[in-house]
């Protein structure tokens, strides 16, 4: 969740579990424990999935899920802050294949559920590149 009137407490009170990791607009930050302190030039709560042991994208999602919707009047009181507050919600998902794989599907359910919170998605999908089976030779005469 990102927006310029962030106060990250105000969003882990309300979901009740702490960010990967959240700073206000202004605020000194770092990315990770021996990183460059940073300013942040908006206010950032950040929840990651990666210590999540699944290979099912699906699973990470509703994990993030669970903590946003798992209580409808908590529902509610997200679409609120985010309303009043000009706040900005994404969920980015990031997927990484062999070469020819068929990136994961989203169910429209998960979709339709995150559109009313409202949450937009991101997809960061990405296949190991392929070398050609042929080479092309180009010639001129």
């Amino acid at each position: 969740m990102a927006g310029d009137d962030l106060v990250p407490s105000h969003i882990t009170k309300l979901l009740g579990v702490a960010p990967t990791l959240a700073y206000a607009k202004g605020e000194r930050y770092k990315r990770s424990p021996d990183g460059a302190q940073l300013i942040g030039r908006t206010g950032v709560w950040y929840r990651s999935t990666d210590a999540f042991e699944s290979g099912h994208l699906e699973e990470h999602i509703q994990r993030l899920l669970d903590v946003i919707v798992s209580n409808p009047e908590k529902r509610i009181q997200l679409k609120r802050l985010l309303e009043e507050n000009s706040l900005r919600a994404v969920m980015t998902v990031f997927w990484s294949g062999p070469a020819g794989a068929k990136p994961p599907e989203i169910s429209n359910q998960i979709i339709e559920t995150l559109v009313s919170i409202p949450v937009s998605i991101e997809r960061d999908f990405d296949t190991d590149y392929q070398t050609p089976r042929h080479k092309h030779r180009a010639s001129a005469s």
